[in-house]
């Protein structure tokens, strides 16, 4: 069949391709479009999300992130997206609750866990800040995944640098380098160069939190 402008799956694709121009208005007409036509589709609905929260509109992108929030299984990229908006609107008792929350369910632990890890070492909150339980955390993240895993490297270098331990933490990003760089994971190496170097200067992360 020919396409047609107002086809939903048309709408979306069009949410998704104005998404990657980073025109975030015109991703917002068309996910909304698709949404009106068919209300169950979670890929439009994450692209209002995303588009939303980079047009500042807080608010109506946690209202979006709430509903794709009710699906079961939870979809990790949805929670990770809606823990790191809470934290940078420095909703950080939040997005506490609701780790602590989820981790009481006993499921999907791995973002909670990472993101109390960032939590509790980067927050200007002293309710939440809390270094030497990030380290916990991360040791918990290590026993429950049991293989080596890039992140989790990033965020034990990241604890033990917290914690004011640079040998510790320079030994972490030693060892998760190689890892990267055989994964060719250029994200991963560039961010792991980066920590290393913070780590060389003596920097806690928390001193230089974006």
């Amino acid at each position: 069949g020919s396409i047609r402008p107002d086809d939903p799956q048309v709408r979306r694709e069009l949410a998704r391709a104005a998404m990657q121009r980073k025109d975030f208005a015109r991703a917002v007409i068309d996910a909304r479009a698709c949404l009106k036509q068919r209300s169950d589709d979670r890929q439009a609905r994450l692209v209002l999300a995303m588009a939303l929260a980079q047009l500042g509109q807080a608010e109506r992108a946690l209202n979006q992130y709430a509903i794709l929030l009710k699906d079961r299984p939870i979809s990790p990229l949805v929670e990770k997206q809606f823990l790191s908006l809470l934290r940078s609107l420095g909703r950080d008792k939040q997005a506490f609750a609701w780790c602590q929350e989820r981790l009481k369910s006993g499921s999907d632990f791995r973002i909670p866990l990472a993101e109390l890890v960032l939590l509790q070492a980067l927050s200007q909150q002293s309710a939440i800040y809390d270094p030497q339980a990030a380290l916990l955390s991360v040791q918990h993240l290590e026993r429950l995944l049991k293989k080596p895993d890039l992140y989790v490297f990033e965020l034990r270098a990241l604890a033990e640098a917290e914690n004011g331990d640079f040998i510790a933490a320079r030994k972490t990003v030693a060892r998760a380098l190689p890892l990267a760089r055989k994964q060719q994971d250029r994200q991963a190496v560039f961010r792991l160069e980066q920590q290393f170097k913070r780590i060389e200067a003596g920097k806690k992360p928390s001193q230089t939190r974006q």
